[in-house]
Parts: structure tokens; C-alpha cells; sequence
């Protein structure tokens, strides 16, 4: 019971802080560099974040069960290895579509910026790291929250101390701050992730076959 109303409490830190950023952040580069500009970069999250879920699919609900009723002779890294293969293939689908799109843009004579772009990579590439479902299926609650804290601080950070109407770079800086939480987010349950399979012995991660994971 006790472990139970721990891990609560830490998720509820984790969901106050990120939910920070939409709350604090958002307002304040909208007023830096204006409604205009943030409309660019809002039609790149919207589009970016239907591929962060699309890569993300439904592993987590399906890794969590599969960790805790492993296959014959099979080991979480057989798990996390072949989800990770399953997510690389979907994350390289997003990315193909992603650059058709754009070149279908830019050949019709529309303008596509940077910051943009950076967005447009940094979400799908986000949720491909992310391994939050091992971590919290393994009872690391912890670990999961921090480095999302971590993320959203960093975002805050960076939002109110570079973007404001004076900077012209405050656009690039707000599609970066505004990516950075999931980013770091991913690459630190990623790497999180990969230390646990480590210790079991099961060494670095390995391409399985993801079809039957994806049919799943």
C-alpha cells in the first residue's frame, strides 16, 4: 500500500510539472513572437504529434503484459528488443511520409521554416526513445518521472530565458523548447532502459522481427 500512494504521488509531481509547460510556457511564446508565428509551429506539433503516436502505437499496453508473462525461455530484453525493433519500423515509416509531405509542400511553393522541421522530427524521434512502459512496469516510477521533470524544467527554463520579441532567433528557440521535454524524456528512459537489460545480462538491444508484435 505503501509503495502504491508513493508511486501516485510521484506521478502526480510528474503530470503537475509537465502540464507546466502548456500552462506557463505556451502563453508566453505566443505573446514573444506572436499568433502568427506560433500558428506555424502549432500545425507542426498537431502533425508531428499524430506521428509520435503512430510510432508509440500500443506498447503500452501490450509491453507491460508481455514483460510480465514472458514467452518460454524469453527475457525482458526479448521484449524491449523486439517493441524497439516494432517502433524503429513504424518511426521510419512516419519519417518517409514526413519527407514526402514536405517536398510536396516545397514543390507547390510553400514555405516550410526550420523550426518547423525540427519539430516535425523531434516528436516521432521522442516517442521512438521513450521506454516510460518498461519503467513503470518494472516499478520505477521514480526514474520515469524525473527525467520527464527534467524535461519539462528545461523547457521552462529555456522558454523564459531565450524567447522574447527582441531575440529573432526566439522562433527556432520555441520550437526547440517546446519539443525538448518529450526528447529528453525518451533519451532518458532509453538509456534508463537499456542500463536495466544491461544488468540482466542480456547485453545491448537486438533487431527482432516486429510483424507479429505489430499485428498484436
Amino acid at each position: 500500500m505503501h509503495r502504491f500512494v508513493v508511486n501516485n504521488v510521484v506521478l502526480l509531481i510528474q503530470y503537475a510539472v509537465s502540464a507546466l509547460v502548456s500552462v506557463l510556457l505556451v502563453p508566453h511564446v505566443v505573446r514573444a513572437i506572436g499568433l502568427a508565428q506560433f500558428g506555424t509551429l502549432a500545425l507542426a506539433l498537431s502533425i508531428a504529434t499524430y506521428g509520435a503516436l503512430t510510432v508509440q502505437y500500443a506498447f503500452q499496453l501490450t509491453g507491460p503484459r508481455q514483460l510480465m508473462q514472458p514467452q518460454p525461455g524469453e527475457r525482458a530484453g526479448d521484449v524491449v528488443s523486439r517493441i524497439a525493433s516494432a517502433k524503429l519500423v513504424l518511426w521510419g515509416v512516419v519519417l518517409g511520409i514526413t519527407a514526402v509531405a514536405l517536398g510536396i509542400t516545397l514543390a507547390t511553393g510553400a514555405r516550410v521554416t526550420p523550426a518547423q522541421i525540427v519539430i516535425l522530427v523531434a516528436l516521432p524521434l521522442a516517442a521512438l526513445l521513450n521506454a516510460g512502459w518498461q519503467l513503470q512496469a518494472a516499478g520505477r516510477f521514480v526514474a520515469v518521472s524525473l527525467v520527464s521533470v527534467v524535461g519539462a524544467l528545461t523547457a521552462l527554463g529555456l522558454g523564459f530565458s531565450r524567447i522574447d520579441g527582441a531575440n529573432p532567433a526566439s522562433v527556432a528557440i520555441a520550437s526547440v523548447a517546446l519539443v525538448c521535454g518529450p526528447l529528453i524524456a525518451g533519451l532518458g528512459t532509453f538509456a534508463v532502459s537499456t542500463r536495466m537489460i544491461a544488468r540482466e545480462g542480456y547485453g545491448r538491444l537486438r533487431w527482432h522481427a516486429p510483424w507479429g508484435t505489430l499485428a498484436e
